[in-house]
This record gives C-alpha cells, sequence and structure tokens, in this order.
C-alpha cells in the first residue's frame, strides 16, 4: 500500500467535494436530499450484466 502525502488536499478531491456546508438554505438541502435519492434509485438499477447472468 502507497500513501500519497500532499500539502494541497484539491489534488486528491474532485471539485464536487469542495460543496460549501453546511448548505445554505432549506432549498439547497431539499435539492441535496432529491439528488441522493435520485442517486439511489439509479444505484439500485441493475446493470446489463447483472441482467444477464446466464448468458455467455
Amino acid at each position: 500500500m502507497t500513501i500519497i502525502r500532499t500539502d494541497d488536499i484539491d489534488d486528491l478531491l474532485p471539485s464536487e467535494y469542495q460543496e460549501p456546508w453546511p448548505p445554505l438554505s432549506d432549498e439547497e438541502i431539499e435539492e441535496r436530499e432529491r439528488q441522493a435519492e435520485f442517486q439511489d434509485f439509479l444505484d439500485s438499477i441493475p446493470d446489463a450484466a447483472e441482467r444477464n447472468r446466464n448468458l455467455k
């Protein structure tokens, strides 16, 4: 296992992790909850390999 050390954390994290926290308004909180629910929905849909396990 290699441990990478850096002084600039932006090199390690994508820009999407740089959202302000805590959320600034109730609307922003609701939007994040809707996005999380939609992502859960997308994650629950099986991909082609899972749907066709018995096919070779």
